[in-house]
């Protein structure tokens, strides 16, 4: 999971013309982007929404636990499917719950993916590519250079 999340990574790397070392969330935040770690889950609880709310097959609503699983349980049977979206579920508000799966969709979407900034009508990409540098505080300014060790 990991090298993939790094592959994504270094696409927003190469996508904004950022340094190597720029902080992954303000890279993500920047291009508005979800980590992948964060896509998984909430794509985890959108699935289990369909199963809870019976619009998934009916074999996979025998499933679905009532109750948490039992504490001797080992860790990873707890970050299998099931427990862990029964975990996230006690988690979330009720009127979230209650919502059909497209609103559902949409909303848990909404709250796990950041807005991409805006560009100002900038359409010069190499001054895209400065703007971004700027924003992520990983530019050839004097006190990013001095902040990131890059002094010359």
């Amino acid at each position: 999971m990991d090298m993939i999340e790094s592959i994504q990574y270094q696409a927003g790397l190469i996508a904004t013309g950022c340094w190597q070392k720029t902080s992954r969330v303000k890279l993500y935040e920047e291009l508005g982007w979800e980590s992948l770690s964060s896509r998984r889950s909430s794509r985890r609880l959108i699935a289990y929404h369909k199963i809870h709310s019976n619009n998934a097959p009916a074999y996979l609503s025998e499933y679905v636990l009532t109750e948490p699983p039992p504490s001797n349980c080992s860790d990873r049977y707890k970050r299998t499917f099931f427990p862990d979206c029964f975990s996230n579920w006690q988690t979330l508000d009720p009127d979230l719950k209650s919502l059909d799966p497209s609103k559902f969709k949409s909303s848990v979407i909404k709250s796990s993916r950041p807005s991409k900034k805006y560009c100002f009508n900038v359409s010069d990409r190499y001054g895209l590519k400065l703007l971004t540098c700027l924003r992520v505080e990983h530019s050839d300014l004097r006190a990013h250079r001095f902040s990131k060790n890059f002094n010359c």
